[in-house]
């Protein structure tokens, strides 16, 4: 597929992709975007059906009127609802403003109408995140976590409760603001994230990784008893450049794309440079009678 009506930019253009829960069955897949129309910009979600590799039957699901093109990153929760974070752009007040789509986490059925039990009755779940850069569904509990970039301060990792405000920016909710589950340090620079499913056989089953751009790594967040993420580690040292994306598949078999290229340069001081997909899994699965190391970066292929 190529979209023809995507407002690319340093932040945004096609931002996101999301599977329908139910992909298997209706080859749904979602699509996040921003294009600019005649009289203003547009954030949307539209769904193709995959067949054979190619998307078609298109059709515009969600469309909202933004002041500007900023990245938007979607992800399906456990109840099945789409959900959708927004960049807070250059005015931060705009993420307190239910008027406005910036800096919320939006809530909407996958036909992009909203859900009755939304707070408010409207598309916004949760307000004041300043640049949302992942959304992952953890599946021991079901809970949904946001990642929301702040190279100030640093990223956040935070729980999303329907209704909250997570404080940006802080001059506005600072009283009555959430506060942030984990706070990475400045320059994470946090692109992705994804958690490795509880039942897999994977050594990092229940755990989240997240892709950092800034620091080259792989991190793995790690959850303590009272279901709070209490410890961090890279995994791959920045051995391949920047991450950009880490995606789990339902074995516990882990994919990871880089990004050094174009703008960033070619990464001369990393193995392969340019840009890569990579895999990491159990060799059991092919036939190697090998168990999956420790070390994710020990069983690159």
């Amino acid at each position: 597929l190529e979209l023809e009506d995507v407002s690319a930019s340093a932040e945004s253009g096609l931002t996101s992709i999301a599977l329908d829960p139910k992909f298997d069955a209706n080859g749904w897949v979602y699509l996040a975007y921003a294009s600019d129309t005649r009289d203003a910009t547009a954030l949307r979600i539209a769904r193709f059906r995959e067949r054979e590799g190619v998307l078609g039957q298109g059709a515009l699901v969600a469309r909202e009127r933004a002041n500007a093109a900023e990245h938007v990153t979607i992800r399906f929760g456990a109840d099945g609802k789409l959900y959708a974070g927004v960049g807070a752009g250059s005015d931060p007040r705009a993420a307190q403003s239910l008027s406005s789509p910036h800096g919320k986490i939006l809530r909407l059925n996958p036909d992009g109408s909203t859900p009755r039990d939304n707070p408010r009755n409207l598309p916004t779940f949760t307000t004041g995140h300043r640049e949302p850069r992942a959304l992952a569904s953890q599946p021991t509990t079901n809970v949904l976590w946001e990642l929301d970039r702040d190279r100030d301060r640093g990223d956040e990792l935070n729980m999303l409760v329907s209704g909250a405000d997570y404080g940006w920016p802080t001059a506005i909710a600072a009283d009555a603001s959430v506060p942030p589950g984990l706070v990475l340090p400045p320059g994470t620079d946090v692109s992705a994230a994804s958690f490795v499913p509880g039942p897999s056989a994977s050594p990092l089953a229940g755990e989240l990784l997240i892709a950092s751009a800034g620091t080259n790594d792989l991190l793995r967040v790690r959850f303590g008893a009272n279901g709070k993420p209490v410890v961090v580690e890279g995994l791959v040292h920045g051995h391949y450049g920047r991450l950009s994306a880490v995606a789990v598949a339902a074995d516990g078999t882990v994919y990871v794309a880089t990004s050094n290229d174009e703008t960033w340069g070619r990464g001369q001081d990393v193995v392969g440079g340019d840009e890569r997909l990579r895999r990491y899994g159990d060799d059991s699965r092919h036939g190697h009678g090998q168990r999956t190391r420790q070390r994710l970066h020990e069983r690159e292929r």
